[in-house]
């Protein structure tokens, strides 16, 4: 820190086979892309320490993908709703600050999803449905199995969401008739990133799958990923399935473009969850500033990591007006 130095590591290429990682020292960044996830316990004072203590102070220094302000679920979609251009993708959410929430929606949408207000990974998801015998709560107690309870009222609903709802802030959402393959949920997630030109671009879009009559997706359930145009493929026609891949590209490049306006830090990198309904409306269900690199059976692994690197690495450049190449990538093959 007293130097304003770090140590990291470059490739060395010389005469093959001469190619090597080699470890240095070099100043701080003047762009740093922050790609953190999970955080352990051990790391967390000196995570703090940098991002948090050191960077501030750095006035040259800028930071790409913060995590402040994507996280909060609810916040994101306060921001997001008085859009004109984007609201119609957002189903309704609201805060639950009381049982009376959860109660509202269901009399609204006769169903409703209970989601932790900060989480990833579906974790901590619940669907209460309403029928005539009651009550029905459906959850993922583990990644290998889904529970279901039944109540007669809304006292014996209440008190077994008791201890959730005191746990962590929760926020209510509208409940979406997924399309779904072999009573699988299906949904997908839109991988973005910015060019050289600093433009929005959709990287690849992901099926995922979720377990038979689950309630979340993702292989993380017992579900799998694909590529979205074989998901669509199994449930459209070929023109049905490029008149929706056409559609949750267009929307989540308008959305992207939404973020950017709502907010100062820039966003080099995002994820969107989107939902298709059997009427075929796209709907947004949350984005994630930090979306994992995943890719399905069938995708081009090498060529999806290399237009990555290209894309941030030109970013980065734009940032610092560097930007000479004439190309989108901002980058020579």
């Amino acid at each position: 820190y007293a130097k304003d130095t770090i140590t990291a590591f470059t490739y060395r290429c010389r005469k093959p086979p001469h190619k090597e990682w080699v470890l240095q020292d070099f100043p701080i960044a003047n762009i740093i892309y922050n790609q953190t996830g999970y955080i352990s316990e051990e790391l967390r004072p000196g995570y703090r320490k940098f991002f948090h203590n050191y960077l501030p102070e750095k006035k040259t220094v800028r930071l790409i993908n913060p995590f402040l302000g994507l996280r909060n679920k609810l916040e994101i979609y306060r921001q997001l709703i008085t859009r004109e251009t984007v609201s119609s993708f957002l189903p309704e959410t609201a805060a639950c600050d009381s049982p009376g929430d959860i109660f509202y929606f269901l009399q609204k949408y006769k169903a409703v999803y209970l989601k932790p207000v900060v989480s990833s990974l579906a974790m901590g998801v619940y669907k209460i449905s309403a029928d005539s015998r009651g009550y029905v709560l459906e959850y993922h107690p583990s990644r290998a199995e889904k529970a279901r309870r039944d109540f007669r009222d809304k006292i014996e609903l209440q008190e077994a969401l008791g201890p959730v709802l005191t746990a962590k802030p929760y926020l209510v959402q509208q409940p979406l008739e997924l399309i779904r393959f072999e009573n699988r949920p299906v949904d997908f997630r839109a991988h973005l990133i910015k060019n050289g030109l600093g433009k929005w671009s959709v990287l690849i879009i992901k099926a995922r799958i979720g377990p038979d009559g689950g309630i979340v997706t993702g292989p993380g359930w017992g579900g799998y990923r694909s590529l979205a145009e074989d998901a669509l493929g199994r449930i459209f026609s070929h023109e049905e399935t490029t008149e929706i891949m056409q559609n949750i590209q267009e929307a989540v490049l308008m959305i992207a473009r939404e973020i950017d306006e709502v907010h100062a830090r820039p966003f080099g990198e995002l994820g969107f969850d989107i939902a298709v309904d059997v009427h075929k409306k796209i709907w947004m269900i949350e984005v994630n500033p930090k979306p994992n690199w995943n890719l399905p059976p069938g995708a081009d692994i090498k060529k999806m990591q290399k237009k990555m690197a290209e894309h941030l690495l030109a970013y980065c450049r734009y940032l610092l007006n560097l930007s000479a190449y004439s190309s989108a990538t901002g980058l020579p093959d």
